[in-house]
């Protein structure tokens, strides 16, 4: 019996958010106190283009077993810290803290066969719309800091 191994796409994108400056001092560390977050409508698209196609068709879904995953990431930067006279208490002290969020975002899905390339320029062209589509999701707010794309491609070029 011979087993058809399917072969698997696999897309891990990685982006960072610019820092955000946070002044705290140790009686606001006590409060807590509700901060707003600012996120890019090309990035909440991106979030809206992946719901919509995990609930467009189930069957087809389950024939490419289509799965993303979310992670984010939160990094804390201390800068330094600034002591008031009289020197003795924590509440004279203030701190600089810079704060940034790393979003990882995975998607895989299975395809029957491995795609099969058979010119340069089809080469060129399956990697431009690779790659193009991610430029669209960046911006100042959140830019890109890597990618990595697994694809099973077949080459037969021939010149």
């Amino acid at each position: 019996m011979y087993i058809l191994k399917k072969e698997k796409i696999i897309f891990n994108i990685k982006y960072k958010m610019n820092f955000k400056p946070k002044f705290n001092s140790y009686s606001k560390l006590l409060k807590n106190t509700q901060t707003n977050f600012i996120f890019c409508r090309n990035f909440i698209f991106l979030i809206l283009i992946v719901e919509y196609l995990l609930k467009v068709d189930l069957n087809y879904n389950r024939l490419i077993n289509f799965k993303y995953s979310l992670f984010f990431k939160k990094y804390k930067k201390n800068i330094g810290s600034i002591i008031r006279a009289p020197y003795k208490n924590k509440t004279s002290q203030f701190k600089l803290k810079l704060e940034r969020y790393y979003l990882f975002l995975i998607f895989s899905f299975n395809i029957p066969n491995k795609i099969q390339v058979n010119s340069q320029l089809d080469l060129k062209l399956l990697l431009d719309k690779i790659i193009k589509p991610y430029k669209f999701f960046e911006s100042t707010l959140i830019t890109q800091d890597y990618r990595k794309i697994n694809i099973p491609i077949e080459f037969k070029i021939i010149n």
